[in-house]
């Protein structure tokens, strides 16, 4: 039928889980030598444009560099510029990390003379040096400033509307979840965080 082979992966998917669940029913050697042979098909070059994978549409840098700009938080009737989340969003931008790394960052990751940050990767399971921006390490020096982080503290912390930084009991900040780290950039800058 020439579908694309993620939707041809799903449906095979779900009809053995079906199989499987309904009747205990689990593909013979046979089969999986049909389907080896199958899924050899998307090699071939009249079908390997069915494998591919269309993602998001990238947003504009420059209209993104802006909206990042003119960031601005509103506490007790005044409006102020939002150097917290102009710095994640700028770290994010930079660096390109998914949310599971943002939130697990902390302040003492950040190479800020070497204008680097020490990313975890935990899909990869390995870790990584990436560069910053000289605008990034601005912003990054302004937000630890103002809301007078430690070096054991998380960079995307918890913080109360009031814009205060959460802390447990022995005075450290609370990791965000990546849920509300998502709800996050997604309600200041309306695009996906990753």
């Amino acid at each position: 039928e020439k579908r694309k082979q993620s939707t041809w992966d799903r449906r095979l998917a779900a009809i053995k889980k079906h199989l499987h669940i309904k009747y205990d029913i689990k593909p013979t050697n046979k089969q999986l030598d049909d389907l080896r042979t199958l899924r050899k098909f998307y090699n071939e070059d009249q079908y390997v444009h069915l494998k591919m994978m269309q993602g998001k549409e990238a947003e504009e840098k420059q209209q993104l560099l802006d909206d990042i700009n003119e960031l601005e938080v509103h506490i007790n009737g005044f409006t102020k510029k939002d150097t917290r989340m102009k710095a994640i969003a700028l770290v994010n931008l930079v660096t390109a990390n998914r949310p599971s790394e943002m939130v697990r960052l902390k302040v003492k990751d950040f190479k800020l003379n070497e204008r680097a940050v020490m990313v975890h990767m935990k899909k990869q399971g390995e870790v990584k040096y990436k560069r910053l921006t000289r605008d990034c390490v601005t912003a990054i020096k302004q937000y630890i400033q103002k809301y007078q982080l430690e070096p054991d503290d998380y960079f995307v912390c918890r913080v109360t509307r009031h814009q205060t930084v959460v802390r447990d009991e022995d005075g450290k900040t609370k990791q965000m979840t990546e849920i509300g780290y998502n709800k996050l950039v997604q309600t200041k800058l309306h695009i996906a965080p990753y």
